[in-house]
């Protein structure tokens, strides 16, 4: 069952206790509240209804938001911070009798917490901007599920990188900002509708649909249904790649058969 899975109760635990992995999202909220003060309404209301163009500071902080968790997830899949009392991965694959099964559904799901948790930490600035600028909580609640569904996207491809190239110093360092840069730049021009950042505009920014519409379901089923399959997609290769460890460590440890000569 997942509310009694080792590895999601570990997750439960550390984000009660102070530590690397939540001094880590301390710095991403300094930078959610940067955004806000940067989107501040710096017009009156009059100003602002004679250029129809309303404040935005929901959306900045959105988009912060957003950005912030994915680079915080990719970090946490591979390992650079840990929360307090936390295993790595590799630890639970080799150290326990848990299935590969196991591992992963309490590692996806004590992700999802800990996205769920930095959210709630990031609550007071999106009531603030929503207070502000207005916005639809539909919305919103929608652009938030999909900042869950892209964390988890990115924690798979961290602990991915770390099972293939493990912590080898700058290697590892340029590859995961690399692939974040490059999944929100590459999404935003090629794939509008799995891009978080241009669903965002969309649905918060009071932008039409454009390029968006160009398919028979709404852009937000398209954000769900390509996130959802890729964590899928993410999950297989990263059951493959703990699996390998741990036959491969099973095989080192395996004595060597003697033979009489």
């Amino acid at each position: 069952m997942i509310h009694t899975n080792a590895l999601v109760t570990g997750v439960w635990r550390g984000l009660l206790r102070p530590g690397a992995g939540q001094r880590a999202y301390l710095n991403c909220l300094a930078l959610q509240a940067v955004a806000i003060v940067l989107w501040w309404p710096k017009a009156n209301l009059s100003q602002a209804l004679a250029h129809e163009q309303g404040p935005q500071p929901l959306l900045a902080v959105t988009v912060a938001i957003s950005l912030t968790i994915a680079y915080y997830s990719i970090r946490a899949g591979a390992e650079e911070f840990l929360l307090d009392g936390q295993q790595p991965l590799r630890e639970w694959a080799v150290g326990t009798s848990l299935s590969i099964r196991q591992i992963l559904t309490g590692g996806v799901f004590g992700h999802g917490l800990q996205t769920l948790h930095q959210l709630a930490l990031s609550s007071p600035l999106l009531c603030l901007a929503y207070t502000v600028g207005g916005g639809d909580g539909a919305s919103l609640a929608a652009c938030l599920l999909m900042v869950v569904l892209q964390a988890e996207v990115f924690w798979l491809t961290g602990a991915i990188v770390y099972l293939l190239i493990g912590h080898s110093g700058q290697s590892t360092y340029v590859t995961l900002r690399v692939i974040v840069a490059a999944t929100y730049l590459g999404s935003a021009v090629a794939m509008p509708s799995a891009s978080h950042f241009r669903m965002s505009v969309h649905l918060l920014g009071g932008s039409s649909e454009g390029e968006l519409s160009s398919t028979l379901l709404t852009p937000p089923l398209v954000f769900l249904l390509t996130h959802a399959v890729l964590i899928a997609l993410l999950c297989l290769v990263l059951a493959a790649l703990l699996l390998r460890y741990r036959r491969n460590i099973a095989i080192a440890d395996t004595p060597p058969i003697k033979t009489d000569r």
